[in-house]
């Protein structure tokens, strides 16, 4: 920078340091894929960016692609790196061209700008620039030793989604301490699927939660933004490509960009339509939510996926009416088995004795236990043999060699048991309510193992409340919608002795109804509860 400044220079370097927006305006040249070299106008959303920059340490970007935000941090860096003194500034990219891609722009930046508005380059590589000032821009491909330095005074995770996760996570770790002095940092990138690194740092920003001692400040760039995108740009992108190729590329939505089980359109119903607050937060830890009591004449199940209660996993139970295939309450929480059992006991009196289907995992054993010591009266029971299933609420105290209490989850069963959660969402005929249980969803994806492809929970991410509920819709679609055929067959015979024998109708009725069930040992009729009629279409 030179030393002989006139006046109006020295107010102009107060004004370019003072504000990055006027320094690119003014002074800033790029490269337009169309129209060579041009000046950096900036649109308005790329203003508002780099106020929120300015006002926040910490920034998270989800983005469109080709909003020009790579170009807007190249010159942001380069406004930082020249009007502040002895800057450390970071740019970490997943591949090396795009690195040296970044410094370039950097350079085509300075190239235009006069000698005596900035401080001297002194080098000319690829991979950094240095100015006379000390200040130092420097980029490279992600690494697990990429952030060690000393300090830095800006970190920037440019497509941080690209990256593999546990390389982000590691380089996030070791580049926190060297923040700690008062460093900025900004994360990037389209979205690219549910639980990975770039996911989980949104979702806290989104919802307010600290990473750590750190909080990042959301931004998200919907392709609409642009002022040169309009519904014909939409509609021809979208002929030129896959709807999920354009939801990954343009929609900023993670849902939408992944491999989620559930469609992203039925998720965005059930959120539009159908999730709300529970009217009412019970059990000591207030995880009991509950959106509607039990009403006189209806039956409910309770299903529910048992955890250990000191780790990771979660315990949860949902009552779902079986007249209205409708979520009524729901519980995600850790509460120690026994005691898990001991509420599965209370929410089934609660709702007119519903039916209890608890998993029995190792874990599980000891909350059905709890139900068998209270003697609830119905219990599911599966047979001991792999895969199959049997329901006996007439002999539920009796177990016998061949059957066990509670649904077994096998490699056999456990396909058909998410396609059956999977079919009752996307036709829509179950309703839920649960936030809780919309955000499970919405990572639980297909991943290819290398043996077989499987339906579990994203990275981070949990997978208890739709097990639960996976498990109560299978069992209610197979051992519990059953056949009416029986039925049928014997109201025909009813009409058929009344119409040609004139026998009293009631009293036949009784009677046949009873030796139907006496002779078949029917297990569906219950304390004079129906179980075909209750549960059938």
């Amino acid at each position: 920078m030179s030393q002989q400044l006139t006046q109006e220079q020295i107010s102009e370097i107060v004004a370019c340091r003072t504000d990055p927006i006027h320094f690119i305006l003014k002074y800033c040249k790029i490269r337009h894929p169309e129209r060579g070299i041009i000046s950096f106008d900036l649109y308005q959303f790329q203003k508002n960016i780099l106020e929120k920059l300015i006002l926040n340490r910490f920034t998270i970007i989800l983005k469109s692609r080709q909003m020009g935000i790579s170009t807007l941090m190249a010159a942001y860096c380069t406004w930082l790196a020249c009007f502040f003194n002895a800057k450390e500034i970071l740019i970490l990219a997943n591949k090396g061209s795009v690195a040296s891609g970044l410094i370039k722009k950097c350079k085509l930046i300075l190239e235009d700008i006069p000698a005596w508005l900035i401080p001297q380059q002194l080098n000319d590589n690829a991979q950094s620039i240095q100015l006379s000032n000390y200040s130092v821009i420097s980029a490279s491909t992600t690494t697990s030793d990429s952030a060690r330095s000393s300090a830095l005074s800006l970190l920037i995770f440019d497509e941080a989604s690209l990256v593999k996760d546990h390389l982000i996570k590691d380089v996030w770790q070791s580049a926190r301490p060297t923040l700690a002095t008062g460093g900025s940092a900004v994360i990037l990138s389209t979205p690219r699927g549910i639980g990975n690194f770039f996911h989980t740092m949104w979702m806290k920003a989104e919802q307010g939660e600290s990473d750590g001692d750190i909080s990042f400040f959301p931004i998200k760039l919907h392709w609409s933004l642009h002022p040169e995108r309009d519904a014909k740009w939409e509609e021809q992108e979208r002929a030129a490509m896959s709807n999920s190729q354009f939801e990954t590329e343009y929609g900023v939505s993670f849902e939408k960009s992944g491999n989620t089980i559930i469609e992203a359109n039925i998720i965005d119903w059930y959120e539009k339509n159908h999730i709300k607050d529970p009217t009412e937060r019970e059990a000591f830890d207030h995880n009991y939510w509950i959106w509607k009591r039990s009403e006189i004449g209806k039956n409910y199940i309770v299903c529910a996926d048992v955890a250990r209660g000191d780790g990771s996993d979660f315990s949860t139970l949902h009552v779902i009416c079986i007249e209205d295939m409708e979520q009524v309450a729901e519980y995600r929480g850790k509460l120690p088995p026994v005691i898990f059992g001991e509420l599965l006991v209370k929410v089934g009196r609660d709702y007119n004795t519903a039916m209890i289907i608890c998993e029995n995992n190792s874990v599980g054993y000891a909350s059905i236990q709890k139900c068998l010591d209270a003697m609830y009266p119905k219990v599911y029971w599966s047979k001991r043999t792999e895969g199959q299933l049997f329901f006996d609420p007439l002999n539920w105290h009796l177990p016998g060699p061949d059957k066990i209490p509670g649904f077994t989850t096998s490699q056999k069963n456990r396909l058909l048991i998410i396609n059956s959660f999977e079919e009752a969402l996307r036709t829509k005929q179950f309703i839920f309510h649960s936030s809780r249980l919309i955000n499970e969803i919405k990572g639980f994806i297909w991943v290819n193992t290398g043996v077989q492809v499987r339906a579990q929970a994203a990275p981070s991410m949990n997978d208890d409340l739709i097990m639960a509920l996976a498990i109560g819709l299978f069992a209610r679609s197979t051992t519990l919608r059953l056949t009416t055929s029986d039925t049928i067959q014997v109201n025909a015979l009813l009409d058929s002795i009344s119409v040609s024998k004139g026998v009293d109708t009631k009293l036949s009725e009784a009677s046949i109804q009873q030796e139907s069930v006496n002779k078949s040992k029917n297990p569906f009729m219950w304390n004079g509860i129906d179980l075909v009629h209750l549960t059938a279409d």
